[in-house]
């Protein structure tokens, strides 16, 4: 499927159709097949929520089957992007007048050869999706003469407390993606997670389980839903930090209506 013209005839009243012109971008020919069958499976749904892998659609899936379990077949559906394909997805189903949900983690990522500083990849990724500016790198202070391994702690402690930082830092923009269906952890979707349900975490994968759930993530994701009854899958949709689920499964916004931008 490609240099597609897709059309999309629904029907709540009266028929409308839209079209839109498909074509994966050179740079994606190697995943051309991953591509169109991720969104073949999208353009029959009326909301989609996209997130970034398989942990994530592991979690969400397991959250709405035991909360609601119908949202499928009320227009729903969870598309699993592989992390660095949201655009063009969100393009195609814009176009198309399907709702589009993103939910995605607060990425930095350092500068290759130039120490302390570091792109924010996960602000930049939502900003691109309604074509704002992207934001400059931002700097940390690594004290010198620290052993590596110290370092190593080090940075990893101040990179989080940075995301943290940049987060409440642009709170406006973090605002304007909201009012768009993107949705930007504050951290990543383990933190998340830990605020909500910090005793199922710890009970099944004890002392400091967030970095045990980042350290293999689908693997160990898969044994923690395994273990979520339906009280603690209600506490996660009903979080703020899982709005997502809401949206995707209540429509807060008109149907028919385009994301704002």
């Amino acid at each position: 499927m490609n240099n597609t013209r897709l059309i999309r005839v629904h029907s709540p009243e009266k028929i409308n159709c839209c079209s839109y012109l498909y074509n994966v971008e050179e740079p994606y020919t190697s995943v051309k097949r991953k591509l169109n069958r991720s969104l073949a499976s999208a353009l029959f749904a009326e909301r989609v929520l996209l997130v970034e892998g398989p942990s994530e659609l592991t979690l969400f899936e397991k959250v709405l089957s035991m909360v609601k379990p119908d949202y499928e077949l009320e227009g729903g559906f969870i598309l699993q992007v592989g992390g660095i394909y949201f655009k063009h997805y969100t393009n195609a189903l814009k176009e198309l007048n399907i709702h589009y949900i993103v939910k995605t983690d607060n990425d930095l990522k350092r500068k290759k050869k130039k120490k302390g500083e570091y792109e924010l990849i996960g602000l930049n990724r939502c900003l691109s999706l309604i074509d704002e500016t992207k934001l400059d790198n931002e700097f940390i202070d690594i004290p010198e003469g620290m052993p590596d391994k110290e370092e190593k702690i080090f940075i990893k402690e101040e990179v989080q407390r940075k995301k943290e930082e940049l987060y409440c830092k642009h709170s406006d923009i973090i605002e304007t993606l909201k009012q768009n269906s993107i949705y930007l952890s504050r951290i990543d979707l383990e933190n998340d997670l830990y605020k909500v349900i910090e005793d199922k975490m710890k009970e099944v994968f004890g002392e400091n389980p967030v970095k045990q759930l980042q350290d293999s993530k689908l693997f160990n994701m898969v044994d923690l839903v395994l273990e979520l009854d339906k009280q603690e899958c209600e506490d996660i949709y009903n979080d703020e930090n899982f709005y997502c689920l809401v949206e995707l499964t209540n429509s807060t916004k008109q149907e028919g209506e385009d994301n704002v931008i």
